[in-house]
């Protein structure tokens, strides 16, 4: 998306192309651009990002150049992708917790 952007042109999503009633298909996304890339569905609540850096095993030449500040990006989507997450977990101990002390009394395992 940051390809596009410096274009400059419309950074579309699936959810803008199929609101644009034929206004634009999926090939206005990148391959109109002669980019290729996964399409977002939606524009993410923090923006458009990139995690992507290259590692030993990748093809020479790498497909994408390194994204820049991938550590300053991925802080806050980590914490806003697995705090639900997090809470889920702590409740289901906390119930397992109070099903361990209450189960027995009633007859039933757990």
């Amino acid at each position: 998306m940051n390809k596009v952007a410096a274009l400059p042109a419309k950074q579309l999503t699936t959810e803008l192309v199929l609101q644009s009633n034929g206004r634009y298909s999926l090939d206005d996304v990148y391959a109109k651009h002669n980019l290729n890339a996964d399409i977002y569905n939606v524009q993410p609540e923090l923006g458009f990002y990139c995690l992507y850096r290259r590692r030993a095993s990748d093809p020479h030449p790498a497909p994408i150049p390194d994204c820049p500040n991938i550590t300053y990006v991925s802080q806050p989507r980590v914490a806003t992708t697995f705090q639900p997450v997090f809470s889920l977990v702590c409740c289901l101990f906390r119930l397992r917790r109070h099903m361990q002390r209450c189960c027995p009394r009633l007859g039933l395992t757990t």
